[in-house]
């Protein structure tokens, strides 16, 4: 049961490498930084799955792959905390 969260803002142009697992829009050092931003977040939540709020959160903020200033998504990555009581 996935029953956390947690949210970050993402720039637009890393959507469907994150949604999609489609690297194909991307270069090879982009498609790496995407790969080392997620890997710990994988290796920490292995069951977790990849929401895009486009409804909220949209905005021009500091992508947080990247570093760089972009038009943002707030993104999230829901997980099953086990701490939470059911």
């Amino acid at each position: 049961m996935l029953n956390d969260y947690y949210e970050f803002k993402i720039a637009g142009h890393w959507l469907s490498a994150l949604v999609n697992d489609d690297f194909t829009g991307l270069s090879d050092a982009e498609a790496n930084l995407v790969e080392d931003w997620l890997y710990p977040h994988l290796r920490q939540l292995p069951d977790m799955t990849v929401a895009v709020l486009f409804d909220e959160g949209r905005g021009f903020a500091e992508d947080e792959i990247s570093g760089l200033y972009a038009d943002c998504y707030a993104v999230r990555l829901y997980f099953t905390n086990n701490n939470l009581g059911n």
